[in-house]
C-alpha cells in the first residue's frame, strides 16, 4: 500500500516537473533580424534555441524580397533558395526561409510558443515557455537576444529587465545621423567596430553598423536586435530594409556566439575575431559600392576600412578605388600604428605616392627586402591581384593598388580594436 502510494505521489509530483532545455544562445522573436541571428550563431558553434510566439517566422505577411540589398551573407543564401522556389508551389519566401533553418545543425526552432517568464539568474538567462498550451518548460541560456520588433511585444521589456529611454535600451555604443554623415569627426571611432553593412528605406541611404550599437550596456549578455537597440536619432523607416535586418542579425549571431564560445561577456568579444567571423561566412561589414564583389581587392578594402589607413564616404558608399593615393592622407594614421614610418615620412617630403615610393614605404616599416617586394608584387600584380594597370615604379600609386599592398605587407587589419574604435596595441 505504501509503495503504490509512493509511486502515485512520484507521478504526481512529477507532472509539475518543468522539463529543462539548455541553450548557448537563446534568440527571442522570429523576426528576420531574430531569425539570422539564430542561424549564425548556431552555425559558429553554439546551441541555439529560436522561440516565435506565432505560427508565422518573419510575420504573419510575407515579406518584399525586391529591396535594395548587398547580396551577401545570410541574405543572399535566402534570396537565391527564395528565386530558385518561384518555378514551385512554395513561393512564399518565409517557406524559403524555414527550408534554411531546418538545415541547420545545433539550432532548434520553437513555433507557437509563449514566452511566461524572462529572469536573469547569475551569469544565466531563465525561461519559462508554453509551447502549444501544453505544460510550463524551463530553458537556460548564457546569451539572450530579444528580436521582437515592436517594443510593446518584447518579453524582457514586460519584465522590467532593461528599460526604454527615448524609445531605445541603454547600449554600449550609439549610431546616430552625424556617425553616419561625419564617422571621421567623432570622438569615439566606432565605424572601426562595424559588423554589418546595408541600405536603409531606399538605395540612396546606406548605413553601417558598430557592434556596441545591438549590447546592452546595463545587463551582461543580453543583446537587441530591432529599433529599441542604440540606433539613436533616426526616423521610423531609415531602417526600413528586411535584407539590413537581416545582415545586422548575421552580425548579432556572431556576436552571440563568441561569449559561450570563448566563455566570456558578449561585451568583451573581439572586435576583429567576430568580423572576420562574418566575412568566413560571406556577410560584409561595410558598405561599398564602387568595387566589384567578385574582385580580390573586395576583402582588402573591408579590412583596409576598419583600420582608418584609407578613408572611405560611408553615406554614399564610396572607396574611390582609382583615387591617388597622397602621403598626407596616411602619414597620421600610419605614424600612430607604425611609429617608424614618421622617420620615412620626414625623409621622402614628397606630395604624391609612385609605386617605389609606396614599396619603400613598406620596406621601411616592415625590414623586407625591396628586391623581393619587387619581384613579388611585378608576379602577383595582374594574375593574382587582378590590377588593370602596368607594374611600373613611376607609376602613382591608387587607393586600390595601395591597399592590396598595405593588405600583403603591413596587414594593419591585425591590430585590434575595442567596442568604441580604440585601438589595441
Amino acid at each position: 500500500m505504501l509503495k503504490k502510494l509512493t509511486i502515485i505521489v512520484f507521478m504526481l509530483v512529477s507532472t509539475q516537473v518543468l522539463a529543462q532545455y539548455k541553450a548557448d544562445v537563446l534568440v527571442l522573436g522570429a523576426s528576420a533580424a531574430g531569425t539570422a541571428t539564430a542561424i549564425q550563431a548556431a552555425r559558429s558553434g553554439v546551441k541555439v534555441i529560436l522561440i516565435e510566439p506565432t505560427n508565422f517566422s518573419v510575420g504573419a505577411i510575407a515579406p518584399n524580397m525586391d529591396v535594395p540589398a548587398f547580396n551577401f551573407g545570410v541574405w543572399k543564401e535566402w534570396k537565391d533558395l527564395y528565386t530558385r522556389k518561384l518555378d514551385s508551389l512554395q513561393t512564399d519566401p518565409r517557406i524559403a526561409l524555414e527550408s534554411i533553418i531546418s538545415k541547420v545543425s545545433n539550432l532548434r526552432y520553437f513555433k507557437e510558443t509563449q514566452i511566461v517568464k524572462v529572469i536573469k539568474k547569475g551569469k544565466s538567462w531563465e525561461l519559462s515557455i508554453q509551447k502549444n498550451g501544453n505544460k510550463i518548460e524551463k530553458i537556460k541560456a548564457d546569451v539572450l537576444v530579444d528580436a521582437f520588433f515592436n517594443a510593446e511585444s518584447s518579453p524582457v521589456l514586460k519584465a522590467g529587465i532593461v528599460k526604454l529611454s527615448d524609445g531605445h535600451i541603454k547600449t554600449i555604443s550609439k549610431y546616430t545621423p552625424l556617425e553616419r554623415e561625419k564617422p571621421y569627426e567623432q570622438v569615439l571611432k566606432l565605424y572601426r567596430s562595424s559588423g554589418a553593412a546595408g541600405f536603409g528605406k531606399d538605395s540612396t541611404m546606406l548605413h553601417y553598423f558598430p557592434m556596441g550599437v545591438f549590447i546592452s550596456a546595463e545587463v551582461d549578455n543580453l543583446m537587441f536586435v530591432s529599433p529599441q537597440a542604440g540606433l539613436v536619432g533616426w526616423q521610423a523607416d531609415d531602417f526600413k530594409n528586411i535584407a539590413t535586418w537581416v545582415n545586422i542579425g548575421q552580425l548579432a549571431g556572431a556576436l552571440s556566439a563568441y561569449g559561450p564560445f570563448f566563455d566570456t561577456q558578449t561585451a568583451k568579444a573581439n572586435v576583429r575575431l567576430t568580423q572576420g567571423e562574418i566575412f568566413n561566412y560571406k556577410g560584409l561589414v561595410y558598405p561599398v559600392k564602387d568595387i566589384n564583389t567578385n574582385e580580390y581587392a573586395w576583402n582588402a578594402v573591408q579590412k583596409i576600412i576598419a583600420t582608418d589607413v584609407m578613408k572611405h564616404d560611408f553615406a554614399k558608399g564610396k572607396f574611390n578605388p582609382e583615387e591617388h593615393v597622397k602621403p598626407e592622407d596616411i602619414k597620421a594614421i600610419l605614424s600612430e600604428l607604425y611609429p617608424r614610418s614618421r622617420i620615412w615620412f620626414i625623409e621622402n617630403p614628397i606630395k604624391e605616392l609612385t609605386l617605389k615610393d609606396a614599396i619603400s614605404l613598406i620596406s621601411f616599416i616592415t625590414g623586407r627586402e625591396i628586391y623581393d617586394m619587387n619581384r613579388e608584387l611585378s608576379t602577383n600584380w595582374k594574375l593574382k591581384y587582378e590590377l588593370e594597370s602596368d607594374f611600373k615604379q613611376e607609376n602613382y600609386v591608387t587607393k586600390k593598388e595601395m591597399t592590396i599592398i598595405f593588405d600583403t605587407y603591413l596587414n594593419p587589419y591585425s591590430i585590434g580594436v575595442n567596442m568604441q574604435g580604440i585601438f589595441i596595441k
